[in-house]
């Protein structure tokens, strides 16, 4: 039937269809490359238009080109652009060639189905982009981590050479001339132990640029990546105050403490569950004098993760910020600790509330950026 007739309109808007469903369901495969992807689309592309026959596709996508492999330049063609996190990454081009003047340029489904391809393929760039940033935070945490684990045994057995060391000087006599060789082993594991030292302060407390951060924003941009972070099993709700004030802290830090902490939520509810993050304005009593009493009111941000997993009991959550304790079989005891040290560091607070079989809530409370 001819596109005049309704049987061929029909075929036409099926063919467009069937397109749009293949497209949304390969664009949403995070494991197969990019440019197979790309190849895949570009196939179906030239079947779902009005003259198959003389239709041409070209995927620009960062440093990828692909093209159909009839390509020629064509006589009419619609390009739209494939945006990633709001600017411009490439190109979509569909075309007729031999195109003939009596006949119809684009039927308006067929423009609306090259907008929608060409979102989806930013959208999967974005979505791998995320994915990819979430996988370095993990790789990061976790040399950090194994760093901070190699530090602590190594100081462990440098401690024992030291009381070696120690306990052989004390069983011999002035002017042994080991004792100068002892010496030396000495000096050089307090050596080694002050390294591990600063090597651990660098782990938990870097000293942190604070910068003016708006909480809101930042909040919204970090929800994607923690819903990538946390998988498809657990639901992440954002519940963030419309007037929420920015917050005086290093941005990356607080976005990998929310990491972080969204992990921590993740391993808690192997078999799904919710995440909930909100941030509003609180007045608090963060500075106080000798006896502990309130001196100064400061405005803050008070940031909660709440999540509905596994829980811990009063004795668990009474250790859970100190470095190297974790509930884990395989855990470090790094990552609350580390968020702890940003916090601190920032001048604010984190407490935690927990109950076995009824989840575990964070209250971070961080000072006002003020206004300039």
């Amino acid at each position: 039937f001819p596109y005049s007739h309704p049987q061929g309109r029909l075929r036409e808007r099926v063919k467009e269809l069937h397109c749009l469903y293949r497209v949304l369901e390969l664009t949403s495969d995070k494991e197969t490359d990019a440019e197979q992807i790309c190849a895949q689309v570009i196939d179906l592309l030239l079947g779902a238009f009005l003259y198959e026959t003389r239709t041409v596709v070209r995927i620009r996508l960062g440093d990828r080109d692909l093209r159909s492999a009839n390509w020629k330049t064509p006589d009419i063609a619609l390009e739209e652009p494939i945006n990633c996190q709001l600017e411009e990454i490439g190109s979509l081009v569909i075309g007729y060639v031999d195109h003939r003047g009596a006949e119809p340029e684009f039927l308006p489904e067929e423009q609306d189905l090259v907008a929608a391809v060409a979102a989806n393929l930013g959208k999967m760039a974005e979505d791998r982009l995320l994915l990819e940033r979430v996988r370095q935070a993990e790789r990061s945490r976790a040399s950090a981590e194994l760093t901070g684990v190699f530090a602590h045994d190594f100081n462990n057995l440098l401690t024992v050479i030291m009381g070696s060391a120690e306990g052989l000087l004390d069983d011999l006599h002035e002017g042994d001339p080991a004792r100068e060789q002892l010496q030396l082993i000495g000096d050089a594991a307090d050596r080694g132990s002050a390294i591990i030292a600063q090597l651990l302060s660098h782990i938990r407390s870097k000293p942190l640029p604070p910068q003016t951060v708006e909480t809101r924003t930042m909040l919204h941009d970090m929800g994607r990546i923690l819903a990538t972070a946390v998988g498809k099993t657990i639901t992440l709700e954002l519940q963030v105050a419309p007037d929420v004030w920015p917050v005086c802290v290093d941005r990356t830090q607080l976005e990998n403490a929310l990491l972080n902490l969204a992990i921590n939520a993740r391993d808690a509810m192997p078999s799904g569950g919710r995440l909930c993050i909100s941030a509003m304005n609180v007045r608090t009593d963060r500075d106080r004098n000798e006896n502990g009493d309130p001196t100064i009111a400061a405005d803050c941000i008070r940031i909660e993760v709440s999540d509905t997993g596994s829980g811990m009991t009063d004795e668990i959550a009474s250790r859970a910020f100190e470095p190297f304790f974790s509930a884990k079989p395989r855990g470090t005891g790094l990552g609350l600790s580390g968020v702890a040290g940003f916090v601190h560091q920032s001048g604010g607070s984190i407490d935690l509330s927990s109950e076995p079989g009824h989840g575990t809530t964070f209250l971070m409370t961080l000072p006002r950026a003020q206004p300039a």
